[in-house]
């Protein structure tokens, strides 16, 4: 009666004998191919943009725009061996932070290149997309410089596009105004979720890890699998 249910949670990227999913079904997996081809892709659009008529400027522009989108190969190539199940429990990966940094300068820089403001003010609503791996990876400081740089980028360019087409002021606010919120609202509502998230799991897993009497770690708590979370459990996340 007076017995604790253990939860079955458990942790980690590692394949385990026994396991019916194949590693390829793993949740790292999925999300290394998502976040490898969302910077690829990123590199592809930005070279895309070099061919149209409000894109890059000729000359120090399209050379900075060529630049960023092709260093997005060795970046796509150190997160494919990122491990987010872990990273997750801990946010303390440099590799996840420093990421959020890259694309928030590569987003910026390539888009400031561009011809017309408003344009760019469209690329930039690829920030939010940063925004949302920030918000499941990244620190808190790292999530502030994401929102503080994104919306002063964004007013910037604002204020560019009103500075050269007066005629339209009302259309370039709303737009203005709706990029903040498109990239500070998903931010704001993912990072919620997942700090909801990593907080009841650590609850639960707390819980599986330790006997309800004493609070000595249990047989659970020994296992290899369960080594990363106990960690993350035991280290609070830092700012």
């Amino acid at each position: 009666m007076g017995r604790h249910r253990e939860s079955s949670a458990t942790s980690g990227s590692a394949h385990r004998p026994g396991d019916p999913r194949s590693p390829t079904d793993t949740p790292d997996h999925q999300l290394r191919i998502g976040v490898v081809v969302l910077t690829l892709l990123f590199g592809l659009v930005g070279i895309g943009t070099t061919f149209t008529q409000d894109g890059p400027t000729d000359g120090l522009g399209a050379a900075l725009t060529y630049t960023v989108c092709i260093s997005t190969i060795p970046v796509a190539l150190a997160m494919s061996k990122a491990e987010f199940s872990i990273d997750w429990w801990s946010r303390r990966a440099a590799v996840n932070n420093w990421f959020v940094v890259y694309c928030e300068l590569g987003v910026t820089s390539v888009t400031a290149t561009f011809a017309d403001p408003t344009t760019s003010m469209q690329g930039a609503m690829l920030l939010a997309l940063v925004g949302a791996y920030a918000a499941h990876f990244a620190r808190a400081k790292v999530i502030w410089f994401h929102v503080v740089w994104s919306t002063a980028y964004v007013l910037a360019l604002g204020a560019m596009a009103l500075a050269t087409d007066t005629a339209d002021t009302v259309s370039i606010v709303l737009r203005v105004v709706v990029a903040v919120i498109v990239i500070n609202g998903s931010v704001t509502l993912l990072s919620a979720f997942s700090s909801a998230v990593l907080t009841s799991s650590r609850v639960h897993l707390s819980d599986a890890m330790t006997d309800p009497l004493t609070g000595v770690l249990n047989r659970r708590a020994s296992r290899p699998e369960q080594s990363a979370p106990e960690t993350a459990l035991s280290t609070p996340q830092s700012c």
